[in-house]
């Protein structure tokens, strides 16, 4: 397994969050919230210049993945 990104909604918290899952799918750290979903998107750039080998997975609130970055 791969380490990755994830941006997933949090029904709980009702906000989107950014989460770093190493190869063994453990959280890394904390994870960034974000009321709105484009807020979390538009951290996409900076994550790819930080983490350029490193897959963002984007899921729907209804946790379907819908785009690989």
């Amino acid at each position: 397994m791969d380490s990755r990104i994830e941006i997933t909604y949090d029904v709980f918290e009702a906000m989107w969050l950014i989460t770093l899952i190493d190869e063994a799918g453990q959280r890394v750290g904390k994870p960034e919230y974000y009321k709105k979903k484009e807020k979390a998107l538009q951290q996409i750039p900076s994550l790819k210049k930080e983490y350029p080998d490193i897959p963002i997975r984007v899921y729907s609130k209804s946790d379907f993945l819908v785009a690989v970055y």
